[in-house]
């Protein structure tokens, strides 16, 4: 089972969701690990896309401050550029998130849990995100169990977590070596067995 971890931070701004739609874009057409077998994102079984995405809340400060008082973040999301990038198929399509039941983690007056008070006052906003793809959904099943953001203050973001579970494949040596005997072996007789027969009629011929 193979597992491909990104951690990116995306274009800044507002008004830049075209930029972070195309920085996801660049990193996982242009990523290559050099492997026959995992050469791109997308061939591993596996692939975890967190960090700080970027994606901002479209709606006015008041409007944003006023839920976020009122817990409404189901209102919110409706206007995160996030979900709405993924819906259009424009980023991050295929890929998988947990349903956020915290509040915005960005921007904060550094060392306090209160937003932005600076002369930009920035609308609060889910910039820092954890979202997954899988390849194949039977082969390797997934299943979040927690998806949260901590009251840290040692930053103007409020960190996010998550946990996951997932299923690994593990090859057990001592099999795989029994099962390839057998191939070879097995491989052997076939060959033998479709080797070209001839049977002569007489001793001597003339041509």
């Amino acid at each position: 089972t193979s597992f491909c971890y990104i951690n990116a931070h995306l274009s800044p701004h507002m008004d830049n969701v075209a930029r972070r739609n195309a920085n996801f874009h660049t990193i996982v057409e242009r990523l290559d690990f050099g492997d026959v077998q995992y050469q791109t994102v997308f061939d591993h079984d596996y692939v975890f896309f967190f960090g700080d995405l970027n994606y901002r809340v479209a709606t006015t400060l008041a409007d944003a401050r006023d839920r976020i008082r009122r817990k409404d973040f189901d209102y919110l999301l409706k206007y995160d550029q996030l979900n709405n990038s993924r819906e259009s198929a424009q980023a991050f399509e295929g890929f998988n998130e947990g349903r956020i039941a915290f509040a915005p983690t960005y921007k904060f007056d550094p060392g306090t849990d209160e937003y932005d008070t600076s002369e930009k006052k920035r609308v609060p906003a889910w910039t820092d995100r954890v979202l997954w793809w899988v390849r194949d959904t039977d082969a390797c099943p997934v299943e979040q169990y927690a998806y949260s953001s901590h009251p840290l203050r040692a930053s103007d973001h409020k960190p996010v977590s998550s946990v996951f579970y997932v299923e690994a494949r593990k090859v057990i040596l001592d099999r795989q070596h029994e099962v390839l005997t057998d191939l070879l072996k097995e491989l052997d007789r076939m060959e033998n067995e479709l080797l070209p027969e001839i049977s002569l009629s007489g001793q001597a011929f003339f041509f």
